[in-house]
């Protein structure tokens, strides 16, 4: 039952901030706790409703402007009560637990890094692995959906699938050393905020070292979304992103780096970003089904042995790829184009009718839930000769 006190406190903050929906419980605790610090004696006695709003009034000046920015939001504990995911609770809970109740605002965005931790079992499939797990909780809005109850469907989506959460290691290129293909990630809509909870692996490992975790929109890390200082190590969010991007650092224990972790990490980036001479540059105006399919299966998935083709264009700029796969006979036609204003190489996307950069994932065979199930990946070496092959994704 909601107590005269604790109603005092609502509408106070309401009208302090102009807010269309009740405080968060996060925000009504930080009063209490404000107000509780002049003693057991105080506390016993019994505010009347005045007494009670000048009160708040008073402890409403040690709280910044900053302060409630980030205790509008859920704390990591009350979003895994909501997403009812069997051990998240607990996890957030646990002894290990950093909250952080850190927010910046970039452009139309406001990213609040809510907490991280870090477990040796992963609390979404309850399987055993041979490696520990290192979680992340940051709440997104936008400025134009501020203070609805409920983010519109299409924009949740945008909000939530547009928005890559990763640790980022102090001292290697962001673009190379960061856990966007090896991460699982879960959302939650609540009161006008997308919440993200990324599971990647254990990048503490690199606690020695220095420890960020880095937010962007975009489905991939881009060479445009951070600054890398190559002297001191150091990275920092792009003023000049054309999307918006924030870096927290993470306050860790240098003892819970483990090197031979870290370089197993660094061998597993090395693979992921071979040095060939192909970069990658995220198009923010994708429609978000290409971003989301872009190098998917090239990040995930397996190549099929013999299904490998080495191909040079003819003269309309076109390459057909034909193999057999899966019981069907699988031919494409790619055709090409260079980007004038870049430089950058472009194949015609049919099922889009746009032109995206290579490389290039072509999804072919999808399950019941519309999942990829296989498809073609396809690359470009320096003197124009097109590869692609069948890759397949896991279960």
């Amino acid at each position: 039952m909601t107590s005269e006190f604790d109603t005092g406190v609502g509408e106070l903050l309401r009208r302090a901030y102009d807010l269309n929906a009740a405080p968060t419980p996060g925000l009504m605790d930080r009063v209490r706790e404000t107000l509780a610090g002049a003693g057991a004696s105080r506390r016993r006695a019994r505010l009347s409703r005045p007494v009670a709003v000048a009160a708040v009034g008073a402890a409403l000046l040690f709280l910044s402007v900053a302060a409630y920015a980030a205790g509008r939001f859920l704390r990591a504990g009350e979003l895994a009560e909501l997403m009812d995911v069997p051990g998240m609770a607990e996890l957030f809970e646990g002894q290990d637990v950093i909250e952080l109740d850190q927010s910046v605002t970039v452009g139309e965005y406001t990213f609040s890094l809510r907490a991280v931790t870090r477990s040796e079992q992963d609390v979404y499939s309850s399987s055993s692995e041979d490696r520990g797990h290192f979680y992340a909780v940051v709440a997104v809005t936008r400025k134009d959906l501020e203070g609805l109850e409920e983010i519109p469907p299409r924009e949740y989506s945008e909000i939530s699938g547009d928005v890559t959460v990763t640790p980022l290691v102090k001292g290697c290129a962001p673009w190379h050393v960061n856990a966007v293909f090896n991460s699982n990630v879960l959302y939650k809509q609540y009161e006008g905020a997308a919440y993200i909870v990324a599971d990647c692996d254990d990048f503490t490992c690199f606690a020695d070292q220095g420890l960020y975790l880095g937010v962007c929109t975009g489905r991939y890390v881009s060479e445009d979304a951070f600054l890398f200082d190559e002297t001191t190590g150091q990275i920092t969010a792009n003023p000049d992103y054309r999307g918006a991007s924030a870096v927290f650092d993470l306050p860790l224990d240098p003892t819970l780096a483990d090197s031979d972790a870290a370089q197993t990490l660094l061998e597993r980036a090395d693979s992921l970003y071979p040095d060939d001479g192909v970069v990658y540059e995220p198009m923010l105006d994708e429609p978000s089904w290409e971003r989301s399919q872009r190098l998917f299966l090239w990040s995930m998935g397996q190549p099929v042995p013999g299904t490998e083709r080495t191909m040079t264009p003819d003269e309309n700029g076109q390459c057909v790829y034909e193999t057999v796969y899966d019981g069907r006979t699988v031919s494409r036609t790619f055709t090409w184009r260079e980007e004038a204003e870049t430089g950058r190489l472009l194949i015609l996307n049919e099922a889009e009718g746009e032109w995206s950069p290579v490389p290039f994932d072509d999804v072919v065979c999808v399950d019941v839930d519309a999942q990829p199930v296989w498809g073609i990946y396809l690359t470009v070496d320096e003197d124009l000769t097109f590869i692609a092959e069948i890759v397949t994704l896991p279960a």
